[in-house]
C-alpha cells in the first residue's frame, strides 16, 4: 500500500490509510516568536494597552487611600467599569512583592491600603 497524502490526521486513522507526514521546518508558537512577528502597530498597541492597565491599577490603589472603600463607590469615583476595578482588585491583592491591600469580608467587601510596618517585638 502506498501512502497517499492526507488532508485530514483523523480521516487517516478513521480510514486506516497509510499516510505520509508533511516534510519541512518545525515551527514551534512560543509568546516570544509572536512577539518579534508582531507588526510595530501591533506592538504599539500592545505597549498602550500595558501602560493602560497600569494607570488604571495605580488609579484604583489611589482611590481606595484616599478612603473610597467599597466596589459599588470605588465604580463611580474612579470613573471605570466595575469588571475594570475588579480585575484591578484582584491585580493589587496578588501584586508580586506582596499585596498592596487589605480585603475585609463581609456583606460588603470593603478594601484598606495595607501598612508594610516591621511588627513590633
Amino acid at each position: 500500500m502506498t501512502p497517499t497524502k492526507i488532508t485530514s490526521l483523523t480521516g487517516a486513522l478513521l480510514h486506516r490509510t497509510a499516510f505520509q507526514l508533511p516534510t519541512g521546518r518545525l515551527q514551534t508558537q512560543t509568546p516570544e516568536r509572536q512577539k518579534r512577528n508582531c507588526t510595530p502597530a501591533q506592538a504599539d498597541e500592545a505597549a498602550r494597552n500595558a501602560q493602560t492597565k497600569a494607570n488604571n491599577i495605580e488609579h484604583v490603589y489611589n482611590t481606595i487611600a484616599d478612603g473610597v472603600d467599597t466596589i459599588p463607590k470605588l465604580v463611580p469615583a474612579t470613573g471605570l467599569s466595575r469588571s475594570t476595578v475588579y480585575f484591578a482588585i484582584e491585580a493589587l491583592e496578588d501584586w508580586p512583592g506582596g499585596s498592596r491591600i487589605e480585603r475585609t469580608k463581609g456583606p460588603t467587601h470593603r478594601f484598606t491600603v495595607k501598612t508594610n510596618e516591621a511588627p513590633k517585638n
